[in-house]
């Protein structure tokens, strides 16, 4: 009989212990969670702010077709780098919801926590190439602003060199 009740009091510590394990973890994968969707949510930022600065360079470089076409280049792989960071999100949130399974063992968590650390460094690296091109629509845009400087100055010296032409040719008309 008191051998019985050292068994259940040996159970019934296991069972506590293993119900604090079961919390400890369920409060460390939801401060892990809450860190993923802070990140998430700067990298969403982020993107929102290179999107709405692209958006305004084409305007004003709008009637330059070149720049334009090169723009909209740039559109195409931010709207792409969105797709993939919805994506991330939807990948996210399958995690998320696998984390429900977690009485399963602590082995599930690990490999859900390594999955999750894998997207974040692939949103780092997206997050360096858009600043890539970001940078390189900025120094593109340079160069077609002097470029048109160049072209109005060309433009100017013509006109003048084309009035001075037709003063010229004026005293012509008189000649019969």
């Amino acid at each position: 009989m008191a051998k019985s009740i050292a068994i259940s009091a040996m159970l019934w510590l296991a069972g506590l212990a293993g119900a604090g394990m079961f919390g400890y973890s369920l409060t460390q994968q939801t401060a892990i969670q809450l860190q993923m969707n802070q990140t998430m949510k700067q990298i969403n930022q982020s993107i929102a702010t290179s999107k709405k600065l692209t958006q305004q360079t084409s305007v004003i470089l709008q009637p330059l077709v070149g720049t334009t076409e090169a723009l909209a280049g740039i559109e195409q792989l931010e709207t792409q780098s969105l797709s993939d960071i919805e994506s991330m999100n939807n990948h996210l949130r399958d995690i998320a919801k696998g984390e429900q399974g977690i009485i399963t063992g602590l082995d599930h968590l690990n490999v859900v926590t390594d999955q999750a650390r894998t997207g974040l460094i692939r949103l780092a690296s997206l997050n360096g190439q858009l600043l890539d091109a970001n940078q390189q629509t900025a120094s593109m845009a340079a160069e077609e602003a002097t470029r048109v400087s160049q072209l109005n100055s060309m433009t100017e010296t013509t006109i003048a060199q084309m009035h001075q032409l037709n003063q010229k040719f004026a005293a012509l008309k008189m000649v019969p």
